[in-house]
């Protein structure tokens, strides 16, 4: 699995985000607008967090925003939810 990058106001740049990336094994995901009011996870595609059905409707950011995400190996992700259940 990718890494991901969240990339906030950067949808002129997109392209340039995915090639300058890719060779690192990052995904950059551009997040519209619209978008904003979603969760972390939930833009990121993380199966725990369910999208919200709410529209951002406020300005857009002053300036550019990327946001890594990083990879987990499914190894520790797994040891961090038995210990997170177990407790």
């Amino acid at each position: 699995m990718k890494e991901h990058i969240l990339a906030f106001g950067c949808e002129g740049i997109a392209p340039l985000l995915t090639q300058t990336f890719a060779p690192r094994k990052m995904a950059v995901k551009a997040v519209l607008l619209a978008d904003y009011a979603q969760t972390v996870g939930a833009l990121a595609g993380a199966a725990d967090c369910p999208r919200t059905e709410e529209v951002y409707a406020g300005p857009p950011l002053a300036e550019p925003r990327l946001l890594r995400r990083p990879h987990e190996p499914r190894a520790e992700r797994n040891a961090t939810h038995r210990t997170a259940h177990s407790v």
